[in-house]
């Protein structure tokens, strides 16, 4: 209820559109500003960066200095979306395709290297 109230004073004073889902909209950036593949090509990066920390890369030691096993199966998941979206969107990447199709191939190359290390083979 209170950031309904919030976004309702908001609306009425602003002058320029606040999107009403408090998400995205945060600090009253209007959402049509950015175009839509800017935001899915955020999306796929964070993929690479799920896959990264489930393949023990992108993840802190614990207060003990210990650094978490690889999860193959839970990096392979994100993989697998992040090269569902970059194949699915095909050409409508405009600028951001180059990046994210050298991202996917060098995510992919890195879980073949660590599934090797830990003596499984590679699904994703």
């Amino acid at each position: 209820a209170r950031a309904l109230t919030f976004v309702k004073a908001c609306t009425d004073i602003a002058k320029i559109p606040v999107h009403p889902n408090v998400g995205m909209g945060v600090g009253g950036v209007p959402m049509f500003e950015t175009p839509a593949v800017d935001v899915v090509a955020n999306h796929a990066v964070q993929l690479f960066e799920l896959a990264l920390v489930y393949l023990g890369v992108a993840t802190p030691p614990d207060e003990l200095g210990r650094v978490p096993m690889p999860d193959l199966a839970q990096a392979g998941v994100a993989i697998d979306a992040m090269q569902m979206l970059v194949d699915g969107f095909g050409s409508r990447w405009g600028d951001h395709e180059e990046t994210l199709r050298e991202g996917l191939g060098q995510i992919q190359m890195l879980y073949v290297q660590v599934a090797d290390q830990l003596g499984d083979s590679p699904s994703a």
